[in-house]
């Protein structure tokens, strides 16, 4: 398990000495196009989900406090929504593949059409950096 204390800098790539913080990006992107309830983790979402799976093919456990908070996916009903529950010491974070996939496909459509509609070009120039 991993400490909980994700920090706005986690990962800031210099270039030309311009900064890019992805994390900060993420969070913006999360809170822009993801449904409200994802909201209030962005972070959480993109250390534990995304870093996880890319750099250990599993979603990554945090430890918070006194408590653990881990993510399980499943697929039983399309219709069930994602929610948190917590079963003793445990935060589970349980994520139903249909909804998320729903949910990144919508968020990405509509990043999409904001980057057709960017006029002055700002969030195309981010785009490009990343």
């Amino acid at each position: 398990y991993y400490d909980v204390r994700i920090k706005e800098d986690k990962l800031i790539l210099r270039s030309n000495n311009e900064e890019y913080k992805a994390s900060k990006n993420v969070k913006e992107f999360i809170k822009k196009y993801f449904p409200e309830k994802y909201k209030a983790i962005p972070l959480l979402l993109w250390d534990g989900i995304r870093n996880g799976l890319v750099h250990t093919f599993s979603p990554k456990p945090f430890k918070y406090e006194n408590n653990y908070i881990q993510f399980q996916f499943y697929v039983e009903d399309r219709n069930f929504p994602s929610h948190i529950e917590k079963v003793n010491d445990k935060i589970l974070i349980n994520i139903n593949v249909f909804e998320l996939y729903r949910i990144l496909e919508n968020a990405i459509e509509n990043y999409l059409d904001d980057l057709k509609k960017d006029e002055n070009e700002a969030l195309r120039d981010k785009f490009i950096k990343a």
